[in-house]
Formats: structure tokens, C-alpha cells, sequence
């Protein structure tokens, strides 16, 4: 159903019990208390203000950066809407709009070395989801280890303090959230669920496991899964250890660094949807404003075909 992902969520958010009203919501407490104001409207209203705030905000942000192509509208336009992030996190209404939001603001403050401002914005964007944790590696790589404290203590204290003002109390809806962690567990990391929408490597191995599965097994079932997801996890963390000393020690290219955490940050989760994809509009609008080099054609026939 079009836009569900924030249709399905609506109620529940707006009764704020969000873990006890509803089974399948595992976002982090901070964010239903985010999106708590616009719910005291109708569904409708409600809809058409998160819409209409994100595609203001990512029409601007674009042109921000692209203003300096000779003010050619339809290059903006072009990439502003018509790309398969856009137009699957606008067909969902997945209120990870939000946190796309703050992370761009994020390398807004970032850029211009207001460290405390952008560690407390990624403290932010940590309690909403917690794989933008991988941009402390910026941190890493300009020495700012205190924002690195601030940013952790900002989502520590927004979530808790979320969890203070839902109706059925802290204890209550951190039990109702584990119980529905593992309902996603189950769902999405072993069974198909949002797998033909995912693009992570976890997905890419549930795809080859059951194929092989199922060429051995007449009715291979899922539970074999559940005895990967540690050795995957295992992976996933050293090969982010490798990524990040690249990163912080190798790579030179400022726009390059972005694009590789944003990389992990979409690909080592075991479930990312289409939506995540429009993380990757950071490292495109930073290469867009960077210094021309050799290896520029490629780099644009890559992001040509992520988007």
C-alpha cells in the first residue's frame, strides 16, 4: 500500500505506545516522539506535511549544491526526482525522511568544522537509527574525540527521555520492544520479508543460501539461517574495521571518505530498504563540487546507476 510506511505507523505513534499498540514497530523511542506533533493532525494532513516538508527540503538541498551549474533547472529536477531513492522513500513515506534530514545538516555544521553542532546532530540522527554511528569515523579522522562522547551521550539521553513519555512507561515499552525486535528478527533478517526491496549484503546471502537450499532440499525452510547471523556479524565488523583505517589513514579524497562509510552504513546492515539509498546523494553532491580528476567518468557511470 502506498506511503504504509508511515500510514501503518500513524496510530500507534500518535497514541504514543507505540511498542505495546503495535508489534511490528522497532524504531528507536526518539523517533515516534518525533513525529508525535504532526500526528495531532488527520492521517492526510499528517501525510502531506511530512511530503511536502521533504521534498521542499530536499529540492533546496540539491539546489544547494548544483546552483553554480550555470542555474540549469532541469538538471535539478533530473536529480532531485527522478531517481529510484526519491521516488521509493516517497512512495513509502518512510519517516527515515528524518533522518536524512538531519545527517545532511550534520555535514552541513561538519564542513564548516562546528564540531560540537555536528556531533550533537549526529547524537541526533544515532538515536533515530544507529548505523550513522559510522560517521564518528569523521571524528576519528579530525581528531575531535570529544564530539565523539557528545554525540553518544545526546542519543543515550534523547532515547531514554523518549522512553519516559510513552503511556505504558519505560520498563513496559522496553519490554514491548524487545518482544518486537525479535518479531523482526524473525521476519526480515531470517524469513523474505523486505527482501525484494533490500540492498544489503545480508540480503544477498539469504538470496544465495536459499537457492543452493533448495537445489539440496526439497523444502529447505529458514531456520538454517539463524546459525549465520553471528559469523555475518563477525564479517560485517572486521571488514568495517579495514574500511574505516582506509578511510581515516588512506584516503585522501574528502568526498570519497563520505561515500565509503555511507557504503557500509547501507550495505553490512542486515536490512537496508530502497529508501536508505538516498544517503547516497551526500557523496554525489560532495563530487559534484569537488576537483575534476582522471577517474571522474567513472565515478559518475557508478552513481549514475546506484541512483
Amino acid at each position: 500500500m502506498r506511503f504504509s510506511d508511515f500510514t501503518n505507523v500513524y496510530d500507534c505513534v500518535r497514541s504514543l505506545d507505540p511498542y505495546v499498540s503495535y508489534e511490528r514497530y522497532t524504531h528507536l523511542p526518539i523517533m515516534p516522539i518525533i513525529l508525535y506533533p504532526i500526528t495531532l493532525f488527520s492521517l492526510n494532513t499528517a501525510l502531506i506535511i511530512l511530503l511536502v516538508s521533504f521534498i521542499i527540503y530536499h529540492v533546496l538541498y540539491v539546489y544547494g549544491h548544483l546552483k553554480g551549474e550555470d542555474e540549469n533547472y532541469l538538471y535539478i529536477i533530473i536529480i532531485s526526482f527522478l531517481t529510484f531513492p526519491f521516488m521509493f522513500t516517497f512512495d513509502r513515506a518512510n519517516p527515515e525522511i528524518l533522518t536524512y534530514i538531519v545527517i545532511t545538516v550534520f555535514f552541513y555544521y561538519y564542513q564548516r568544522k562546528q564540531y560540537t553542532i555536528s556531533s550533537l546532530l549526529l547524537g541526533v540522527a544515532i538515536a533515530m537509527k544507529l548505523f550513522p554511528a559510522a560517521l564518528i569515523i569523521l571524528f576519528i579522522y579530525r581528531k575531535q574525540y570529544k564530539q565523539i562522547i557528545y554525540a553518544v551521550l545526546t542519543s543515550i539521553i534523547l532515547n531514554c527521555t523518549s522512553l519516559l513519555l510513552f503511556e505504558s512507561g519505560m520498563s513496559k515499552s522496553l519490554n514491548a520492544l524487545m518482544s518486537n525486535l525479535s518479531f523482526y528478527q524473525l521476519h526480515y533478517v531470517q524469513y523474505y520479508s523486505g527482501l525484494w526491496w533490500s540492498h544489503s549484503l545480508w540480503g544477498l546471502f539469504k538470496v544465495a543460501y536459499h537457492g543452493v537450499s533448495e537445489l539440496i532440499f526439497d523444502n529447505p525452510g529458514f531456520s538454517g539461517l539463524k546459525y549465520f547471523t553471528k559469523p555475518y556479524i563477525a564479517f560485517v565488523l572486521i571488514l568495517f574495521g579495514l574500511v574505516s583505517y582506509y578511510t581515516i589513514y588512506k584516503e585522501e579524497i574528502f568526498w570519497r571518505k563520505i561515500a565509503l562509510i555511507i557504503f557500509v552504513m547501507n550495505l553490512f546492515p542486515f536490512c537496508s530498504g530502497g529508501y536508505k539509498m538516498m544517503y547516497v546523494y551526500i557523496p554525489l553532491l560532495f563530487f559534484v563540487n569537488s576537483e575534476p580528476g582522471k577517474k571522474d567518468m567513472l565515478y559518475c557511470l557508478l552513481f549514475a546507476l546506484l541512483m
